[in-house]
């Protein structure tokens, strides 16, 4: 019997919830598409399983010269493409969208179904997926999150500590299945429990101009860019590169200065606030 099917889930041009309607240009799909070929893909034509299906979702209305291109990424045979309107997470029509797409591709004898969210701009490790099915153990509804993780700003990597990412999974049963994108990462601890799993960085978030919200934080201190090289499989040169070890202390000392700073001014909003509340 097969227990599970597992299916990545990835949205690239197609309308979201964020879209306010607008339909992303050129410009966006051609810088979409690089970071697509140097980061996300390459993660996924290296995965040490190859016990998954990897739903891409693009919009209806994309340029055949574009189309072309994605015809191309068949040579990773777990990479299926959809073309639709629109899919915005958390919508009936979503739901309806993914469980008709996921049923055409599961198996007749599957009792479970393990969906892991995966944004085209981004990298996993090579065990990632691999890891996550290690987690099954026939659950009926529970999202597994692996807590670490590294953000690439340019030339520099960070650590990230994440409980609720947005490389997040769920596992479930296959009867009446919801997937991962029932909602938003940021609000599925209101709608299960998620196990969290404390190991070595499995996800990579690229920061560049056209983040919609990724940023380097404060708290995200800045390791050696070579550490990128022991669990992900993409191209970057800049990875061979010795970097100055006095730079990256630096960095963090200035950003642990910037963190005393922001408790200090987080303690004095308090104190102001509970005297106005005590006075009332």
């Amino acid at each position: 019997m097969n227990l599970y099917d597992h299916f990545v889930l990835t949205r690239f041009n197609v309308r979201t919830e964020f879209s306010r309607g607008r339909v992303p240009d050129d410009a966006w799909l051609r810088h979409r598409f690089q970071l697509f070929e140097q980061f996300a893909y390459p993660s996924m034509q290296s995965q040490s399983v190859e016990k998954f299906t990897w739903l891409v979702f693009f919009d209806e209305a994309t340029a055949a010269n574009f189309k072309q291109q994605i015809a191309g990424y068949a040579q990773c045979h777990n990479f299926v493409p959809y073309f639709v309107d629109k899919l915005a997470v958390g919508t009936e029509a979503a739901q309806a969208l993914l469980s008709s797409t996921i049923r055409a591709h599961c198996s007749p004898d599957a009792s479970h179904i393990i969906t892991t969210r995966f944004d085209n701009d981004d990298a996993i490790g090579k065990h990632y997926l691999a890891h996550i099915q290690n987690q099954f153990a026939a659950q009926s509804f529970q999202f597994i999150n692996f807590t670490n993780g590294y953000i690439l700003r340019g030339k520099k990597l960070y650590k990230k500590r994440h409980l609720s990412n947005p490389f997040i999974s769920l596992i479930e049963e296959a009867g009446d299945f919801r997937t991962v994108w029932l909602a938003g990462h940021h609000k599925l601890a209101d709608l299960g429990n998620i196990v969290q799993v404390d190991c070595s960085p499995q996800w990579l978030q690229v920061v560049h101009r056209r983040n919609f919200r990724n940023r380097v934080g404060v708290g995200n201190l800045r390791v050696p860019l070579r550490l990128v090289r022991q669990e992900f499989c993409f191209d970057l040169p800049e990875a061979s590169k010795v970097e100055p070890k006095w730079a990256i202390k630096l960095e963090n000392k200035l950003k642990g200065l910037r963190m005393r700073s922001r408790k200090r001014l987080d303690r004095v909003k308090r104190a102001i606030k509970l005297f106005f509340e005590e006075e009332a």
